[in-house]
């Protein structure tokens, strides 16, 4: 592979989309929506051992050819430097077709490599326990590991569970914190999968948030090409703290990036997957949609974690 690549990664809800379509706007990246969710890394485990190495390089390659609707669709759509006029006015029509008419018959085109300067820009939320792996396996990549506020976090899923976007989230959880139960982040807390059995939902959801960023993190300390960041603080301050990440990118600032992250914080939108609305409005919403409560089972549990920070205010 001599493509260069972007791994922005973080746990569902917490801004992966928003921070991966900013990249998207820089005209020298191809974007690519989760791929991991339609080509699947069955080979890889959602939790790897610690210091695994895989061959990458080809399973990269693979997306960058995929021609799925979810993978390249995602809207809005920005103009490249590596497609011509004419290959850029076929793609902003054929994603609005499938966006409004799901037609099933048209297919993305491959990219012109030869032209493409800038990086891959591989955002998921499936692979935040391999962000690790990912960076040893793949050369000339780096990673964003995107984390919010735990509160934020967390009503969100819930307002997306009563809203009916997620089916069958509380088996997934429990499947997931069975593989968590076996590392060395929830040995450090004495968890095992009988004791989360017998907690509570906002127990769950606070301890999965907890258990995959401490592994993340664990997992990427002192690499030089990884980053964490706070969603909360890109929501306070995002043109700083934009560029900085298109900094540690490598990429340039330029004017249609400009543009799309004044449009994207100028309008406010109820809809649940939105890229449009108040930052701040989003970080905080979890201050009116979470008891008292609920906000303390978290703040204890979080206080018991590696995680705390400044950002995190209750």
């Amino acid at each position: 592979m001599n493509l260069k690549l972007l791994f922005i990664v973080g746990m569902p809800r917490s801004g992966t989309t928003w921070v991966s379509k900013m990249f998207d706007s820089h005209p020298d990246t191809l974007y690519l929506h989760e791929p991991d969710s339609v080509n699947l890394l069955d080979f890889l485990p959602i939790i790897p051992p610690p210091h695994k190495n895989v061959r990458l390089a080809k399973y990269v390659d693979s997306i960058v050819d995929l021609d799925s609707y979810r993978v390249r669709g995602k809207i809005p759509v920005f103009n490249k430097n590596y497609y011509s006029f004419h290959m850029q006015l076929y793609l902003h029509l054929i994603t609005y077709l499938f966006q409004f008419y799901q037609f099933s018959g048209l297919k993305y085109p491959k990219i012109d490599r030869v032209r493409t300067k800038g990086p891959i820009v591989w955002k998921s939320i499936e692979s935040l326990g391999r962000i690790g792996t990912v960076l040893r396996s793949i050369e000339n990549c780096k990673a964003i590991h995107i984390i919010r506020h735990p509160c934020g976090h967390i009503s969100s899923i819930i307002r997306g569970e009563q809203l009916s976007h997620y089916k069958e989230e509380s088996n997934a959880d429990m499947g997931l914190l069975k593989l968590l139960a076996q590392g060395d982040e929830a040995k450090s807390h004495n968890l095992t999968i009988n004791k989360f059995s017998k907690m509570s939902r906002i127990e769950v959801l606070t301890w999965r948030w907890i258990l995959s960023n401490e592994k993340a993190i664990n997992d990427i300390r002192n690499d030089k090409n990884a980053l964490t960041i706070m969603y909360d603080d890109i929501c306070k301050f995002p043109y700083d703290n934009f560029k900085k990440l298109f900094q540690f990118a490598g990429l340039s600032w330029t004017g249609q990036t400009e543009s799309f992250l004044k449009k994207s914080i100028s309008k406010n939108t109820d809809r649940y997957y939105s890229i449009t609305k108040s930052p701040l409005d989003s970080s905080n919403k979890w201050r009116t949609e979470l008891s008292q409560d609920q906000i303390k089972i978290v703040s204890e549990l979080v206080n018991q974690s590696s995680l705390l920070t400044p950002t995190i205010e209750w």
